[in-house]
């Protein structure tokens, strides 16, 4: 089955094709249809309409990016499916579809916007999608296979619709990857007026990457599990679903002594620009870190292109002119016209 639908993006209208099939809502499991229409086998099997959602299984379209359907036909667009986005799969033919899009995979993906209703991302959904570099998802999506993001080397940033008390499925994505990630709360419930990712932020979380190793103890063969890294840590900081916002703000105190300043530095900045039930004691913790380690952190925020945490990082009263002028001389050495742009005006001011 296939569906075709456009989304309004910056004024112009972009179409999108997916191929889906059916998944029973109770347990996610797809639909044999056999010879029968969905209403026939709704029918048979005395199903209502929210007994059966949509799992999607390939995207077309006209961009490199994607938002996915919250409903097609009636039907809650639950499951992302397993390849869905990779570069090759066996499941399904494209040649089998007609259509004038091009298939949106592998390298071309670079944004993907989830949808409100999707609950589960299955294995290997993105498997590939090199280029991916920011996902958005709702607090709903709580179910990831295994290695649903593998090769996903780009991915940096990803935005929550979802209030920070909130239970979600963030953990379960972040278990998923061991490279530095970004997450940012936004408001669930208000569409942004633009298409800017920091409207309607409630909070920004950064989760330093970390790394995973095998040591092999003895002639018996005996394997020992190793995790380097704070970002191990800041990623168990859930109950339940919910971020232990002090927890992670633990993690930071303890990951002081033994971490890179790079590596900590955006953990700092936006616990400080959005001090979400942050104490006085932390917040002179960091604070305290930013000024010790000012000349590193503006090196880190300028070659990551990070123009929020720059702007901070400027206004603070701890910058003076030759911080400036060693963050002047990094923008220049990226080419980062627009940051350098930003320390000039900094300086006059």
């Amino acid at each position: 089955m296939v569906f075709e639908y456009s989304v309004s993006i910056d004024y112009y209208d972009y179409r999108f094709l997916c191929a889906y099939d059916y998944v029973l809502t109770k347990d996610l499991k797809p639909i044999d249809l056999g010879e029968r229409t969905i209403t026939e086998y709704m029918k048979d099997n005395k199903l209502a309409i929210g007994d059966v959602g949509i799992r999607l299984l390939r995207l077309f379209g006209e961009l490199n990016l994607v938002y996915l359907p919250n409903e097609i036909e009636g039907f809650k667009v639950l499951v992302l499916g397993k390849y869905a986005f990779a570069p090759k799969q066996k499941l399904i033919d494209i040649d089998d579809y007609d259509t004038d899009l091009s298939l949106i995979s592998g390298d071309i993906l670079e944004e993907l916007y989830l949808n409100e209703n999707l609950v589960k991302i299955e294995s290997f959904a993105l498997y590939n999608c090199r280029s991916l570099k920011f996902m958005e998802m709702s607090k709903a999506l709580n179910l990831v296979d295994g290695d649903a993001f593998m090769n996903c080397n780009k991915l940096s940033k990803i935005n929550l619709k979802a209030e920070i008390k909130d239970a979600t499925g963030i953990r379960n994505v972040l278990a998923q990857y061991k490279q530095g990630l970004l997450v940012t709360f936004k408001e669930p419930d208000k569409e942004p007026e633009t298409t800017n990712k920091l409207d309607n932020v409630l909070a920004r979380f950064y989760f330093p990457e970390y790394s995973e190793s095998y040591e092999e103890i003895g002639p018996a063969h005996i394997f020992a599990f190793n995790v380097d890294g704070e970002g191990y840590r800041a990623r168990q900081q859930f109950s339940n679903g919910v971020l232990i916002i002090n927890g992670y703000d633990e993690t930071f105190s303890k990951a002081v002594s033994v971490e890179a300043v790079n590596t900590l530095a955006l953990m700092a900045i936006y616990r400080l620009l959005y001090p979400v039930d942050l104490s006085k004691a932390n917040k002179e913790m960091y604070y305290d870190f930013i000024a010790d380690n000012k000349a590193e952190i503006l090196k880190e925020v300028i070659r990551k292109q990070d123009m929020e945490s720059l702007e901070f990082l400027l206004k603070m009263d701890i910058i003076n002119n030759e911080d400036k002028m060693l963050a002047l001389r990094e923008a220049t050495k990226y080419q980062w016209l627009e940051a350098s742009a930003k320390i000039i005006n900094f300086r006059g001011e």
